[in-house]
């Protein structure tokens, strides 16, 4: 029989967290799949723990070697991916039981390139969950089959592993390596050249957060973060012009990337670097010739979010230096999610 559904989990020293991973595509109610786990040169038990899945389930493939990221983590998986849908799991989050059933269902029923499913934010150092997305919106697009253009909301949906792909509509050059955020690049190509995107409210996946050592640990005060942050964005953007996204869907990329840039400012860093990363932003948000996205911003409800947008449009880098400064002195704890 041939494979419905290739599950792809880049690993690289998480035994922390792997089994509950693991067990979570094993108790699917949807049984036909292979989970391709891909090792990143673990030097932790990571590796142990993968065989012992494999050996208990042969839908459990190993790759294992020194990728160097999870990019190459996935195109490695990708090359090898026997099923006509693909759905991307990090190996410290995890899936309700009915995840694979219900998106499957969804996939097949409305012959759709794209399943976008909700997900929770996982606390587990504080033993709480927590929704990221605008689940009013989420509610008012649930059931829905739409492509960018009749949603323009999906400009701002950015990710891969709160979706389920048809393999035949995957990104053919696969992920950017080298670079984080590769992951925002993937989604969005898929996404504009996707006709029909299914949306779901349910719940279904949980984004561990707060993980030491993960990609996003720190990502805020990260330089490599920061730089790479630019660059995907500069990427994405190009694409949106060159698939000429309506004003509608550029002020929805514009809530999204208000709010990461605003991220990556919040930590009080060396002044330059603070403006460097200010102008840049600035000159992406207020370009000589294309869409102004600081004009298409609406009043956030984060009053000190709101305020930095401010002074990104009024190109004043040293309100902003000097509001973080005096914030970060106050022990105010500014948007981290």
């Amino acid at each position: 029989m041939s494979v419905e559904v290739s599950i792809i989990v880049p690993v690289h020293n998480a035994a922390q967290y792997l089994r509950k991973c693991l067990d979570s595509v094993l108790v699917q109610s949807f049984e036909n799949y292979e989970c391709i786990c891909v090792n990143d040169a673990s030097s932790d038990s990571s590796l142990d723990i993968l065989r012992k899945y494999s050996e208990k389930d042969n839908r459990f493939k190993i790759i294992d070697g020194e990728f160097g990221g999870p990019s190459a983590t996935r195109n490695a998986a990708l090359a090898e991916a026997q099923g006509d849908y693909i759905a991307f799991l990090d190996a410290d989050d995890w899936w309700e039981q009915c995840m694979l059933e219900k998106v499957v269902a969804r996939a097949i029923g409305t012959q759709a390139d794209m399943v976008i499913f909700d997900y929770w934010l996982a606390y587990e150092d504080e033993n709480r969950l927590d929704t990221y997305r605008d689940q009013s919106m989420f509610s008012r697009l649930d059931g829905t089959v739409v492509d960018i253009a009749s949603c323009p909301e999906l400009a701002g949906f950015v990710g891969i592993w709160d979706r389920l792909f048809r393999r035949d509509a995957l990104v053919p050059h696969g992920f950017m390596v080298d670079r984080l955020y590769e992951d925002a690049i993937y989604s969005v190509e898929a996404t504009v050249g996707a006709k029909k995107v299914a949306i779901m409210a349910d719940h279904l996946y949980y984004y561990r957060r707060n993980v030491e050592h993960s990609i996003t640990y720190d990502e805020d005060a990260s330089r490599k973060h920061e730089e790479d942050f630019l660059i995907a964005q500069s990427y994405i953007q190009d694409v949106y012009r060159q698939e000429g996204i309506s004003t509608e869907a550029w002020t929805e990329y514009a809530r999204y990337f208000a709010e990461y840039a605003y991220m990556h400012q919040r930590e009080v860093r060396p002044r330059e670097r603070f403006f460097a990363f200010f102008d840049v932003v600035r000159e992406m948000a207020c370009p000589d010739d294309g869409p102004q996205l600081f004009e298409l911003w609406h009043d956030d409800p984060h009053r000190w979010r709101n305020a930095y947008m401010g002074f990104v449009r009024n190109n004043q880098p040293g309100l902003a230096w000097a509001e973080a400064k005096a914030l970060n002195a106050a022990g105010r704890v500014l948007g981290r999610r």
